[in-house]
């Protein structure tokens, strides 16, 4: 288990990765396994980036990259740090309690957030998760809580927010939502470009079972 009580404020224009515990993570030829990690920081992202790329950044891990490699996971771990993303630029967006932005095969398993994150840029593609943002492949979350409030506040191109898990636009039979619960309010802000939430997935071909909603959801 690890901790991070510490502050992060983000002005450098280079920024792609951001994590309380860890900036990016790659299982390229075994898994890899983080558990019991805890994020109590707030991050803050306010600058203008030098790519018109995606930028990731989470409580936990910004960018993890499980690479087909089977069986890593993410346990127990919490993020109790506020995230608010002010960065421009005309890329996506991928900002989460838990993972920013998750590929392969990973498994996330009773992990909970309990800060609000919030998005408040009007260019680029604002994708927002309680537990994770955007994810690709066949990925797992099982066991999730998210408690804070998910927020989107100015005019992003498309905004996309949800408790649990935000986007996934090429997933293959066999990712999965279960046994989750989001407890926290979801809002898009302007009704301005297309907007996509919910209260546990917004934009996800994933199976959903034994979810439970109790947040409000607003437009």
């Amino acid at each position: 288990g690890c901790h991070n009580y510490a502050p992060f404020t983000i002005s450098h224009p280079k920024i792609r990765c951001l994590g309380g515990i860890g900036g990016g993570v790659a299982a390229k030829t075994m898994p890899v396994t983080i558990t019991d990690c805890h994020n109590h920081g707030a991050l803050t992202v306010d600058v203008e980036p030098q790519y018109a790329t995606a930028v990731n950044y989470a409580g936990i891990v910004g960018l993890f990259y499980g690479y087909g490699v089977d069986n890593s996971t993410v346990t127990g771990c919490t993020n109790n740090g506020a995230i608010v993303d002010k960065m421009t630029g005309t890329g996506d967006h991928n900002v989460a309690g838990i993972i920013g932005h998750l590929q392969f095969g990973v498994k996330i398993s009773s992990c909970t957030n309990n800060a609000r994150i919030e998005s408040d840029q009007a260019v680029g593609r604002a994708v927002l998760g309680g537990i994770v943002g955007h994810a690709l492949h066949n990925n797992t979350i099982e066991e999730c809580t998210n408690n804070g409030d998910i927020a989107i506040l100015n005019s992003a191109k498309t905004k996309i927010a949800a408790g649990i898990i935000a986007y996934d636009e090429k997933t293959n039979n066999g990712a999965s939502v279960t046994d989750c619960v989001n407890n926290g309010s979801i809002s898009a802000g302007s009704t301005a470009g297309d907007s996509y939430v919910s209260g546990i997935a917004a934009y996800a071909r994933w199976t959903i079972k034994g979810c439970t909603n109790n947040g409000a959801v607003s437009l």
